[in-house]
């Protein structure tokens, strides 16, 4: 397929204008890029942890407004369709890994479409479980990135903190699953209880994403908690991650960072 920004053809001597298909054909070619437009468009992306950190906060500011507002529900699909996006400018030169982010972010973002504006609940737990598996397979793509890092930048330190957001998120997901699975496997207070009756899917999206906020930044307020063995297992497990996760994250980012501080004076005194 070639490119062509202008093209005049010339027959008998005369310069004679390209004909509409023509025209058409090139501009084809040019929003296409070889039928990969979200790829060649996120691969201009310069920070692509800063920009997945960005949308990522995004989507915490717009949860609480979604049960007054529920027109935000549009905001929040694009969010996730441009977090979708990012996914792939990260994992794009990582073969099978990149084929999984597209079809768990595809299949995710499908699936809330179809929950949230078709109004078709049984897809509602489907897009859970889906943003679940989304976010898990995306935490471990950034993570080891992070991992293999051979010196601190702010890259890494933002792709540190995209698996800190994103592992709060797939907590929470997980949790709105099991209370559609089981319901009253959390407490809830009197207000967020009235709230959750006129708003629920919203409601309930905002509450349990913010007790996942709670957990893993072991604030633990009181206001919701878990009552079942399978919540509280989940509410263990998260506060455990997080814990390990800043233990281990920290430890490598400064041994980075001074190992690099040894190097770069040695080489000095050299």
């Amino acid at each position: 397929m070639v490119l062509v920004a202008t093209k005049i053809i010339v027959t008998r001597g005369r310069h004679v204008s390209p004909t509409m298909p023509e025209l058409l054909g090139q501009a084809m070619d040019m929003a296409l890029i070889k039928g990969r437009p979200i790829k060649s468009w996120v691969e201009t992306v310069e920070s692509p942890y800063g920009v997945l950190l960005v949308l990522l906060l995004v989507i915490l500011t717009l949860y609480p407004l979604l049960v007054y507002f529920p027109v935000l529900h549009w905001g929040l699909s694009l969010a996730t369709l441009a977090i979708i996006a990012a996914a792939l400018q990260l994992t794009r030169r990582k073969g099978l890994i990149y084929y999984l982010t597209l079809g768990l972010g595809c299949s995710t973002f499908l699936a809330e479409m179809s929950g949230h504006f078709l109004e078709i609940k049984a897809d509602y737990p489907v897009a859970m479980g889906l943003r679940t598996l989304f976010m898990a397979q995306l935490i471990v793509a950034i993570f080891i990135d992070v991992m293999k890092c051979k010196k601190v930048t702010i890259e890494a330190v933002l792709g540190a903190c995209c698996v800190l957001i994103m592992l709060a998120l797939a907590f929470g997901s997980t949790f709105i699953l099991l209370e559609w699975m089981a319901p009253g496997s959390f407490h809830f207070p009197d207000d967020a209880a009235s709230t959750q009756a006129k708003h629920l899917q919203s409601s309930l999206e905002f509450e349990l994403n913010y007790f996942s906020l709670v957990t893993i930044t072991t604030i633990g307020y009181g206001d919701i908690y878990p009552v079942s063995p399978a919540a509280r297992s989940l509410a263990t497990l998260e506060g455990l991650l997080s814990q390990l996760y800043l233990a281990i994250v920290l430890a490598r980012l400064v041994g980075l960072e001074i190992s690099g501080r040894l190097l770069e004076k040695n080489t000095n005194e050299d």
